[in-house]
């Protein structure tokens, strides 16, 4: 038990709580920009791989998408 508050201690001084904050709100930023709605769109129509692969291609991505407007929430 007292190494598991040791080792729980370090990750909190090293910052882990705020790190985590801060990837959940990055995450959520990009979902709803205009290329990850682009994504989620995409990976709908040719499956969750086909739309990773073509994510990490290096190949841009949704040119059109940021010309889009945003749907109303």
């Amino acid at each position: 038990m007292m190494s598991k508050l040791s080792v729980n201690q370090a990750y909190e001084n090293m910052g882990l709580s705020n790190a985590q904050m801060m990837a959940n709100l990055f995450d959520g930023v990009a979902r709803h920009s205009p290329e990850g709605l682009w994504f989620r769109e995409r990976a709908q129509e040719v499956g969750f791989k086909q739309a990773v692969a073509e994510r990490d291609s290096g190949e841009p991505i949704a040119p059109e998408a940021s010309k889009r407007p945003l749907p109303p929430e």
